[in-house]
Parts: structure tokens; C-alpha cells; sequence
């Protein structure tokens, strides 16, 4: 990503790894072995870096891009972090 906004950086990382990959993730664990799923995110959050707990969580609002006159450019929205507040 050709940018020096550290906002910009940022957002696309907590995105990637917590909304994309973390979350299916968590979730899956979730369902296969009957765990709750706050007992995970505690878990990962000992681990993540303090930026990637902050909330609100960024999440890219495809559908609103998509439909936007540059559907290039990035539109985001945000939904609550299950990390946030953890291990602070």
C-alpha cells in the first residue's frame, strides 16, 4: 500500500488480521469445540498489539464501494472490537 498515513496503515491491518482472519478463526474454534467465543478473544488479545485492540474495530464497507462512484477507492465503516479494553 503506497502510503504514509499511519491511520490509513493501520486500518488496513486491523481489518486483515482481526476482522478477517482472527474472526473466522475465533469463530470456528468457537464451533467445533463448544468454546465461548470471549474466552478466545482473551486469548488473543494477550497477545495482539495494542492497536489491533482498540475500538472501534475498522471493517471495509464493500457493498457501499461497490455502489459508490469509485468502487477503487476505500469506504469504511466500524463495528465494536471483541478485544477492546483487554489486558489494558
Amino acid at each position: 500500500m503506497a502510503t504514509d498515513d499511519p491511520d490509513a496503515l493501520r486500518s488496513k491491518l486491523a481489518a486483515a488480521a482481526v476482522s478477517g482472519t482472527l474472526a473466522e478463526q475465533v469463530a470456528s474454534f468457537a464451533r467445533r469445540y463448544s468454546i465461548t467465543p470471549a474466552v478466545l478473544w482473551r486469548l488473543v488479545a494477550e497477545h495482539a498489539d495494542r492497536a489491533l485492540r482498540a475500538s472501534p474495530l475498522p471493517i471495509k464497507a464493500t457493498t457501499a464501494m461497490r455502489l459508490a462512484s469509485d468502487p477503487l477507492t476505500d469506504v469504511w465503516a466500524s463495528l465494536p472490537n471483541p478485544m477492546a479494553g483487554m489486558r489494558d
